[in-house]
């Protein structure tokens, strides 16, 4: 059952996360990015995920931290030389823009974790499926191949492993030829099933007339209000970012981060914009717990 953001009319979600993915990929400034990693953590906490996703916080710290390692050894671009290593100049500037560059993908990959909790594959077929039956149909296949495949190559591995075939111990050879056996069971177990499933959708005649959905989502009075209020924190935001308060200046010299009334201003819209979610998900444990 939805509760909390995810029961919002599926349209504001979607509007709501499209910007929120477009800033993450567009603002690189320091306070724009923890901002938002922030929220989107706090979010998930509320949602009832944040523990449920420790692998993967593990995992996205981990290319988090390679990304800020790896920019100064391989980028030597700035003026302000920290230290030297093997005779190559370690500058604040590429540290910086490594740490940056490591906020920025995590920010896009918590925004795409709470997208995934909130906008499931009926809200997305709801959304597209009237006028772009195959393309909806197609994109959220695509979304959900990964991990049906990673669920899959596990289910069958286990399976295997009953036969001796295993990938993860022996010599090198051996785990190369279990390895390849157990990619042709899982490549031959999904064709078997895609074909089945498009003789099942032909039969049933999909796509050759306007697709109706099983739910029925009404756009009520709050659903507005959070649309309205969305666009205006977006529009503020990106006036900020067009303005030029939205990119911190690197090279060749560092730049320093401002907060000056007007940055003050659109930092402050954007926070409103990433609270939103929040707003609605404390509102609802709130109403739950009185």
């Amino acid at each position: 059952m939805d509760r909390g953001f995810s029961s919002v009319h599926p349209a504001v979600c979607f509007t709501y996360y499209i910007f929120i993915i477009l800033f993450a990929m567009l603002l690189f400034h320091p306070v724009y990015l923890l901002l938002s990693i922030a929220a989107q953590a706090a979010f998930l906490l509320l949602h009832g995920r944040g523990r449920a996703r420790g692998k993967s916080w593990v995992f996205f710290g981990l290319m988090g931290l390679a990304v800020l390692l790896i920019n100064p050894l391989i980028n030597h671009r700035g003026s302000t030389i920290l230290f030297y290593l093997f005779d190559n100049p370690i500058t604040l500037e590429a540290t910086v823009y490594g740490a940056m560059l490591m906020l920025s993908l995590l920010d896009v990959l918590a925004v795409f974790a709470c997208y995934q909790q909130v906008v499931d594959n009926h809200k997305f077929m709801y959304l597209f499926s009237s006028f772009l039956p195959k393309t909806a149909f197609l994109l959220m296949m695509c979304m959900r191949f990964v991990p049906l495949l990673l669920g899959r190559m596990k289910q069958i591995s286990v399976v295997q492993k009953t036969r001796g075939l295993d990938m993860t111990s022996g010599p090198v050879k051996k785990r190369s030829r279990d390895g390849m056996q157990i990619l042709h069971i899982l490549i031959t177990w999904s064709l078997e099933e895609a074909l089945q499933t498009a003789d099942s959708m032909k039969a049933r005649g999909y796509g050759v007339t306007k697709r109706s959905c099983y739910w029925d989502y009404k756009m009520g009075r709050e659903d507005r209000v959070l649309l309205a209020a969305i666009l205006v924190l977006a529009a503020v935001t990106a006036a900020g970012s067009y303005l030029g308060y939205g990119t911190l200046a690197v090279y060749p010299t560092l730049g320093a981060v401002s907060f000056e009334p007007a940055s003050l201003a659109f930092y402050g819209a954007f926070c409103l914009l990433l609270l939103i979610p929040i707003f609605v998900e404390g509102k609802e444990i709130l109403l739950w717990r009185s």
